[in-house]
């Protein structure tokens, strides 16, 4: 009976397996690039799309939470026979976002509130354009997904939409884009 139960014990053990450690979590304090593409509109219709590229800082006070600071810049082109549009806009937000596990593969999603500074032109066919600028508060949501690549570095798809309150017609009052973000960790 004793071979049968020792048997056993060690039929479990090998099956077990060695245990891993769980992996560490990632560094509290990261800093990021992003380049893509996004679309503009105003209150009338799309104003154009062009590249976006930004950048910021993030702080994880929790493991799945964290908050920061980025700033990134929208361009934007509309050629039409009727009314063209061209510019950019920046905007500077704070944000939050909370993350679905605490390590590896990460899906996010957050939100931030900040300004949005406005410059560019519009146009109707061969006339003279008409510049403007403009500053707004805006607010966007976000859901990305963080990928780890070794221990201080990450890569993060992410798709972002942003409101703003613009104080006249020829500024963006929406704007969507897709981005890929490449995180240091600290």
């Amino acid at each position: 009976m004793s071979v049968t139960f020792a048997s056993i014990v060690l039929s479990l053990l090998a099956q077990a397996g060695p245990s891993t450690p769980a992996s560490p979590p990632p560094a509290p304090v990261s800093i990021y690039g992003s380049i893509g593409g996004g679309k503009t509109w105003d209150d009338e219709g799309s104003i154009g799309q062009g590249m976006s590229a930004g950048g910021g800082v993030e702080w994880r006070f929790r493991p799945k939470w964290s908050v920061g600071a980025d700033v990134e810049r929208l361009d934007h082109d509309r050629e039409t026979a009727g009314l063209n549009a061209s510019g950019h806009t920046v905007f500077a937000s704070a944000n939050i976002a909370y993350r679905f596990v605490a390590h590896g593969v990460t899906p996010y999603v957050g939100g931030g509130f900040g300004a949005a500074f406005h410059k560019g032109e519009t146009h109707f066919g061969a006339g003279a354009p008409t510049p403007h600028s403009s500053t707004s508060p805006m607010e966007y949501g976000t859901v990305g997904v963080e990928i780890p690549i070794g221990d201080r570095f990450a890569v993060s798809p992410e798709f972002r939409i942003t409101f703003t309150q613009p104080p006249d017609d020829s500024a963006p009052w929406a704007a969507m884009r897709f981005a890929v973000k490449a995180s240091l960790r600290f």
